[in-house]
């Protein structure tokens, strides 16, 4: 089970995914095709829904994005808590 900063981290890369892919003026489903992931997969991660997003599925959404991997990680990662 993810702990509670894995929460955090999501929300960062749904709100990062979802400004990229509308500053490029992409659906998601455009976005899902473009990437190679389904258009529900895209979805689910700008809403939170999925948890921990798998590093492929997020390289093959910055790609089509034409952004890094840290800039879509970016957000989360100042609020995750180093213990």
């Amino acid at each position: 089970m993810p702990g509670p900063n894995a929460v955090n981290i999501c929300i960062g890369i749904a709100g990062e995914l979802s400004k990229a892919r509308k500053t490029r003026g992409l659906t998601q489903d455009a976005l899902g095709h473009k990437a190679h992931v389904s258009p529900q997969l895209v979805s689910m991660i700008e809403r939170g829904q999925v948890k921990d997003p798998h590093v492929s599925a997020l390289a093959a959404l910055a790609r089509a994005l034409g952004v890094s991997m840290d800039s879509l990680c970016r957000a989360g990662a100042s609020e995750v808590e180093i213990c």
